[in-house]
């Protein structure tokens, strides 16, 4: 080997090496980076887990008809009653610094540490009533909500549906017993449900003078407003003449609208129209 080719051979082992040692440096550095985030990682939960959690401890004051309870509760959390004593008509509408309730407190979120007692304000429960109208286009007066100290009062009729009569309220769609009022000293949540009574309009063919004229199987002389649409029959055949037609009045001037949509709400009168043969 000559010189020259020795010289290039030692030339390419030194730049080989250094980059063994730049590639060493590189995942020494890289590692240590890893390792510092770990420790990072580990350190700030070990910080987390070491801090002092605030627990403030409370005096729940319910009345002087009431047992007291204790509770604990971290700073910031929620107050969770274990027991809510029962004093009919009556519920809780909040909690105050005070026994003159004053100072309202969120016992969802306590962040006074210094609270040492809380004070239940009771007033009377508010009842919710629901109607049920069987139409939401129909307009109801009566209250919704009442207390047990409010005044007997009667149940009012809704606004009038047209093509039903209104026979009173009920507490089940069973319709058996009817309520008419709510008397003083009821205590509950009420469900009433409006009975309606569908009113039935007549239909009268008017023969209109001419001889005996007779209406086939299935002919309607009366109908209601849930009747589904049904048209309006043409009578038996009469000797000596041909049916034209119904009509609104008796000089048959006015054809009449012989087929009857479902919710139609009146009393027909046809008239009917012969022509001699």
């Amino acid at each position: 080997m000559d010189i020259k080719s020795q010289e290039v051979l030692n030339r390419l082992k030194k730049n080989e090496e250094k980059n063994r040692d730049k590639d060493r440096r590189r995942s020494f550095v890289f590692w240590v980076i890893i390792a510092a985030i770990i420790v990072g990682i580990v350190g700030f939960f070990v910080w987390a887990s070491m801090q002092e959690k605030v627990i403030i401890n409370i005096t729940m004051i319910y009345g002087e008809s009431f047992e007291s309870e204790a509770i604990s509760v971290e700073e910031g959390g929620e107050i969770k009653l274990n027991t809510i004593p029962e004093w009919e008509g009556y519920d809780i509408k909040g909690w105050y610094l005070e026994d003159t309730f004053e100072t309202r407190v969120d016992i969802t979120e306590v962040e006074n540490i210094e609270i040492t007692t809380l004070y239940a304000k009771w007033g009377l429960e508010e009842y919710e009533i629901k109607y049920y109208l069987s139409d939401g286009g129909l307009e109801n007066d009566n209250p919704t909500k009442y207390t047990m100290e409010t005044e007997t009062f009667s149940l009012l009729d809704p606004t009038a549906r047209a093509g039903f009569i209104f026979e009173g309220w009920f507490k089940s769609t069973a319709y058996i017993h009817e309520v008419t009022e709510i008397t003083n000293g009821t205590m509950e949540d009420i469900k009433f449900f409006a009975k309606w009574d569908a009113t039935t309009y007549t239909i009268i063919y008017n023969h209109n003078g001419v001889g005996t004229m007779t209406m086939p199987v299935g002919t309607f002389y009366g109908y209601t407003a849930r009747y589904e649409d049904f048209t309006l029959l043409a009578p038996e055949p009469i000797d000596g003449y041909i049916f034209g037609g119904w009509f609104e009045d008796s000089e048959c001037l006015i054809p009449a609208d012989t087929y009857i949509e479902k919710w139609s709400t009146e009393n027909i009168t046809v008239y009917a129209k012969w022509i001699e043969n």
